[in-house]
């Protein structure tokens, strides 16, 4: 590891040299520079790992330099040497990506420690970057395991409402699919399980040679395909597939008497409804079972008005669970997808299916306890176009929808917001007292659990974060303005144990509390 130190003083930064020198820290190289400009060129031919440089240099600061070293060379670890008027000059640049400050007189266990911790950071850092091109290669070596796995949670979990902004991750490149189920079954009485599974076995082969880009899963006796549809023409790409699945149909029975039957969905464009297609391709296959029909049926050959009916209420429910996550745009996505749908397969059912909407919708911003001013009247005004069957209605329907998501998001949030309010109250009224994320989460009503992943996303901070953040501001309120001893300053915000205090606000504010108030006072 190499360090380089710039500083225009030789006074310095030999001093500086002497104590890293002697400290045993695992650095093979040092360097120095006595301004910005020699440290530039320095830092081009050596690339070293920290930086340690002073704020005020002629011609250019060290805060330039550092900016300089931002911009061109991220992974390098500045340390600025500052005054105490420099002070908060530097705390600025610590939010620039400066790593860490040090205040003149620079002490040799704190200089030691600084860098000590900036080797830590260069290690971790490392360590993940490797993990990280260990991870991707893996990823890359076993796509086609991982792909598996992550098509079986389509099928059979809950699919998740953003899957299809995964599928360039995963390779799955096309835009249109059907899902086929085929199963896979032998003439032969005998070893029936061993013959089905070898059956599975040459089926997928057969698909992964034939069609090397295409996505398979074998679960049981079935293998499921995720055909991409290439043809324009519906027609054309049905009996591509069907001509597909009768070639594979006679190599298996060709090979050992393999027998086959393939129930097909509808045609999807989203990954998202993954299930709604396997139950499409089992209701194929038992209707082959029951009915004695060609092996291979289309979703589309036995869908009744019944089952339409439940397909259009499945996607209306859809939609309105996305309405009620406030998500406009997956919402307006699922509205169109379903408007499409019903216009291209069964559009008398179009403005019925948009009154469906509007209900569904109604009851999801009640439940949210979202209902604001001027909703109620729009609705009626929705409401009637749809009854005239009027051309705007569906432009109008979908901004209603869009406003809906709006209306249930701020409510959710207004309720978080004043969830995390009431424990920033707590934190307040409490910190000087021994609490923590129990007794916190009791006051408000909740599991703390809950409470520490709200309050996290919403601040950022751990629950603990915010509680430290309380106390150490009140600490150094108390060491700026009274003569309180630093065990009453402890006391009074929270702490027991006086060195456990000593130890939080040092890593919190980087000096001890003595150090800051002697600070503090050099600018009363």
């Amino acid at each position: 590891m190499k360090l380089l130190i710039v500083d225009d003083e030789a006074l310095l930064r030999e001093r500086i040299l002497s104590v890293l020198k002697t400290s045993g820290l695992l650095i093979h190289t040092y360097l120095t520079a006595e301004n910005a400009f020699d440290a530039i060129g320095i830092i081009e031919c050596e690339q070293p790992e920290i930086v340690i440089t002073d704020i005020r240099m002629p011609s250019k600061s060290g805060l330039e330099l550092a900016a300089h070293i931002h911009a061109n060379y991220p992974k390098i670890l500045v340390i600025l040497v500052t005054g105490y008027s420099d002070f908060e000059y530097a705390r600025a640049a610590i939010r620039n990506n400066v790593f860490e400050y040090l205040l003149k007189p620079i002490e040799s266990e704190n200089l030691i420690s600084v860098v000590l911790r900036a080797q830590k950071k260069i290690e971790t850092d490392e360590k993940h970057d490797r993990l990280f091109h260990v991870f991707k290669e893996h990823f890359a070596n076993n796509l086609l395991s991982i792909r598996r796995q992550y098509v079986e949670k389509l099928l059979f979990s809950s699919s998740a409402p953003d899957a299809d902004r995964s599928r360039d991750i995963y390779g799955l490149e096309f835009t249109r699919y059907r899902l086929a189920a085929i199963h896979c079954s032998t003439a032969m009485d005998s070893a029936r399980l061993e013959s089905e599974y070898y059956c599975t076995h040459l089926v997928e082969n057969y698909i992964q040679q034939a069609l090397p880009k295409t996505v398979t899963y074998v679960f049981g006796n079935l293998v499921f395909m995720l055909w991409e549809v290439r043809e324009a023409d519906p027609y054309d790409d049905n009996e591509a597939l069907l001509g597909f699945l009768r070639d594979l149909h006679a190599y298996v029975h060709r090979s050992f008497l393999g027998v086959l039957s393939a129930g097909i969905s509808r045609v999807s464009d989203t990954l998202t409804n993954m299930q709604t297609l396997r139950h499409q391709t089992s209701e194929c296959l038992e209707y082959i079972r029951k009915n004695d029909e060609p092996e291979f049926l289309l979703y589309e050959d036995i869908l009744d008005e019944d089952t339409a009916r439940w397909e259009i209420e499945a996607g209306v429910e859809t939609l309105a669970g996305e309405i009620g996550a406030g998500n406009s745009a997956l919402a307006l996505e699922r509205f169109d997808r379903l408007l499409q749908t019903v216009q291209a397969d069964h559009p008398d059912d179009l403005y019925s299916t948009c009154l469906l909407i509007v209900s569904s919708v109604c009851f999801t911003v009640r439940e949210h306890r979202a209902d604001a001013a001027g909703l109620p009247q729009r609705t009626g005004t929705i409401l009637a176009a749809l009854e005239e069957q009027a051309p705007e209605s569906l432009s109008a329907l979908r901004a209603w929808i869009e406003s809906a998501c709006v209306l249930i998001a701020n409510a959710q949030q207004n309720r978080t917001n004043a969830l995390v309010s009431a424990v920033r109250c707590y934190i307040n009224a409490n910190y000087s007292r021994p609490v923590g994320l129990a007794e916190a989460s009791r006051a408000v009503g909740r599991n703390p659990s809950y409470i520490s992943r709200l309050v996290r996303e919403h601040t950022g901070k751990s629950f603990t974060q915010l509680l430290t953040d309380k106390r150490m501001q009140e600490a150094k309120n108390l060491l700026k303005e009274t003569n309180l001893k630093v065990m009453e300053v402890a006391e009074r915000t929270g702490y027991t144990n006086v060195r456990y205090f000593t130890r939080v606000f040092k890593a919190t504010v980087n000096m001890s509390p003595n150090d800051y108030r002697n600070f503090s006072a050099a600018f009363r």
